[in-house]
Order: structure tokens, then C-alpha cells, then sequence
């Protein structure tokens, strides 16, 4: 399999997955989201990127504090949140929803990425 295939055969798994993706740079900032992560939040297609992943995902009912962006995204750092941890999305709407989240680190393009995959 050639290296354009194996690109295709990977951008089709993203985007068949019916499980949300999101791809953050060291920021936290999201730079790639499948369809089934912004059908999750509520979002149209391309409304999640340059978002923070932190203002989308946390601990329920959070009051929104300047330092709660920062400990969000050091959750999604984490490699997989345990049970029990809580976790919510918000939606465009406003409303919340229960969410279980695993991360993993790697490289695109040169650069550190968090890779994170979401189930509802």
C-alpha cells in the first residue's frame, strides 16, 4: 500500500468513526475534528476548529474561571480518564452531556498533537 493510500485508507477512518475525534495542538486548541465529534457538540462542519478543547470538555457544571481552561486541558492530557471522573461536553446550545474521553500523544506534520477520542 502506497503512502497516498494508506493517507486515504486514514482520513476515511477518521471520518467513518463513530466515535468523536479531536486532534489539539500543544495549546489545546483544536485543529481537526471528525463529523461524529461536532454531531456530538452540536456544531456544523468546521465550527469546532481553533476552539479550546478545555472550554468544550469538563467537569460538570463548572463555573467558568480563567484558571478552569488550564486544568481542562491538563485532564485531556491524561491518557485515559477514569470512570467516575465527571466529565462533560458543552454544546453550542449550551446544554451538557455525559462524555468518556482517551488521549494519546503523537507527531503531525513535525509537531506534538494530543489525539483525543470521545464516546458519549
Amino acid at each position: 500500500m502506497g503512502n497516498s493510500q494508506k493517507t486515504d485508507l486514514f482520513k476515511n477512518i477518521f471520518e467513518v468513526s463513530v466515535n468523536g475525534i479531536l486532534v489539539l495542538d500543544a495549546d489545546g486548541i483544536i485543529i481537526k475534528a471528525n463529523s461524529a465529534s461536532e454531531k456530538l457538540f452540536g456544531y456544523k462542519l468546521g465550527e469546532l476548529i481553533q476552539q479550546k478543547a478545555a472550554d468544550r470538555i469538563s467537569k460538570k457544571f463548572q463555573k467558568k474561571q480563567q484558571n478552569n481552561s488550564e486544568r481542562n486541558f491538563d485532564i485531556l492530557k491524561a491518557k485515559r480518564i477514569k470512570e467516575g471522573a465527571d466529565l462533560f461536553g458543552l454544546k453550542e446550545d449550551g446544554s451538557q452531556f455525559p462524555l468518556e474521553i482517551n488521549s494519546r500523544t503523537t507527531s503531525m506534520d513535525g509537531k506534538e498533537v494530543i489525539v483525543i477520542f470521545i464516546t458519549d
